[in-house]
């Protein structure tokens, strides 16, 4: 009964950090380019110019997060980051 409880736990002991290795490669910094804010300018027309976006909330949300912002408000001048085009 010890040797089988063992060879569990050795199991375990491998096979969780080889299950959670795909999350790190999952988790890649987004490479990013930096934009200065237009007088007018809102994070809802910045997210409709990012390629590939199917839903603006999504990339709305996206994009406080990815510069830190505490709501969705920008002001001229301001410098943020916004998703890098993606090269072929």
């Amino acid at each position: 009964m010890s040797k089988t409880i063992f060879f569990l736990s050795a199991a375990i002991f491998v096979a969780v950090p080889l299950a959670n290795r795909g999350d790190a490669v999952q988790s890649r910094p987004t490479p990013t380019i930096e934009h200065r804010v237009m007088p007018g300018e809102t994070l809802w027309e910045l997210a409709a110019a990012i390629p590939g976006v199917d839903d603006r909330r999504d990339a709305v949300h996206r994009l406080i997060e990815l510069n830190g912002l505490p709501n969705g408000s920008l002001q001229a001048g301001q410098t943020i980051r916004i998703p890098a085009p993606r090269t072929p």
